[in-house]
């Protein structure tokens, strides 16, 4: 008898499940001056944030009338009313992404993510599957809910999600700088450290933000009025609170991320490593060939030309089996290693020689840095072959390395003694 009890009201949870899941209402109540809800007055904190969510029809009510704006929500409930919330009907009510999700995503991400890609934005078996699978294909999520779809979802939990998908419309937000923001909180310690640089990133774009009392509530679970609100947020950035940490004292700059209009911020290692990266930026415009930054790292290309084919290949997909490196120098600042890799080519050398000595005279001595460029030399022309070669020059460990495929990498302390 228990167990029959138990699956009847197992079946009854699903079945309120099914009634509430974010599907698209019927055109005669899709317009929100037709949605009402008992439960949801106007002097609702969220009002306006459910009745514009139930306007577009990504979520709608119960039989009885009412919204339920206090009830737990599941993750299944939650990936499948934010990948609806992207998407929109056309005039044969076809379902696919909506023009102002796709306007959002760069052209680079587009082209392999979306184009020539038929997602099935339908109810599957169990009802949320097709959703599922959609989150999995841009890896907003991965197996960390296999099992647990139907249970309802905690605050740290939502925002893995929440970053996985804004990630991809406004571009990745930097672990240093996100971190620095979760640090903050009265109760980060009880994030889950495979949370915490979300928390961060949720805190600074201003879609999941802390209480009042300056605790974040990790464990606490979502409620409907609450995940609707956050989705609403995603979609619209007008609407979002942004926290934005102190940087006093904090070396930082804000630098591009390929694809995206906004620059990010990132938090340097130490202020020398911002110096280095501020003045190697902004002599970019000196190099004689092409160059491109992008994400902490400065590469320089032989001309133009060199330079598109290496970003078809990296941001497209475009060739990627091709095995020609494209670029001259790279030189990149996070973490807490400068990290040079050279092209291997006789003339790549030549042509990149002054800007890898600024960088060299901007962190060591003139001796060191002539030693340092010495042992570069000395095995440049042997990059395609293996190479490991550690050494420590100037009080900073420098490490010089080659798999063989003609690229010459050099890693080097951004602090001294360590």
């Amino acid at each position: 008898m228990m167990k029959k009890w138990i699956l009847s009201v197992l079946a009854a949870i699903l079945m309120l499940v099914v009634v509430s899941l974010p599907v698209y209402a019927e055109e005669s109540v899709n317009s929100a001056a037709a949605i009402k809800f008992k439960d949801v007055p106007v002097s609702h904190w969220a009002y306006a944030s459910i009745m514009n969510a139930a306007g577009k029809g990504y979520v709608k009510g119960f039989p009885d009338g009412t919204f339920r704006p206090n009830e737990s929500v599941t993750a299944a409930q939650f990936i499948s009313m934010l990948i609806l919330s992207l998407t929109e009907k056309d005039e044969s009510g076809v379902v696919n992404w909506s023009k102002d999700t796709l306007d959002r995503i760069p052209e680079h991400v587009k082209s392999k993510m979306f184009y020539g890609v038929q997602y099935k934005f339908t109810q599957g078996s169990p009802w949320y599957i097709n959703y599922v699978n959609i989150a999995k294909d841009f890896s907003i999520i991965n197996n960390e809910f296999e099992g647990r779809y139907i249970e309802p979802l905690t605050r740290e939990r939502t925002v893995g999600i929440v970053m996985g998908v804004d990630n991809y419309l406004v571009g990745g937000i930097y672990n240093s700088y996100a971190n620095l923001a979760v640090s903050k909180l009265k109760d980060f310690t009880k994030i889950e450290e495979y949370y915490r640089a979300d928390v961060g990133g949720g805190m600074i774009r201003g879609i999941m933000t802390s209480f009042p009392d300056g605790t974040w509530k990790p464990k606490k679970e979502i409620t409907r009025a609450e995940a609707i609100t956050i989705i609403e947020r995603i979609n619209n950035k007008s609407i979002r609170n942004p926290y934005m940490p102190v940087m006093t004292g904090v070396p930082y700059s804000d630098v591009p991320f390929y694809g995206y209009t906004d620059l990010q911020r990132l938090v340097f290692t130490n202020a020398e490593m911002k110096k280095v990266y501020d003045t190697l930026n902004s002599t970019l415009e000196e190099f004689q060939g092409s160059y491109l930054s992008n994400s902490g790292t400065l590469d320089y290309y032989k001309d133009e030309e060199a330079k598109e084919k290496a970003i078809r290949k990296l941001f497209y997909f475009e060739d990627f089996t091709d095995p020609e490196q494209y670029y001259d120098m790279g030189i990149n600042f996070m973490g807490n290693v400068y990290f040079v890799v050279i092209n291997g080519k006789s003339d790549s050398l030549d042509r990149t020689s002054e800007t890898l000595d600024k960088f060299l005279s901007l962190i060591f001595s003139s001796n060191d840095a002539a030693a340092v460029r010495k042992l570069i030399n000395d095995n440049i022309s042997t990059a395609n072959r293996t190479l490991n070669i550690k050494k420590t020059i100037g009080k900073r460990e420098v490490l010089i390395s080659s798999s063989g495929r003609n690229i010459l990498s050099v890693a080097i302390s951004a602090y001294q003694d360590k």
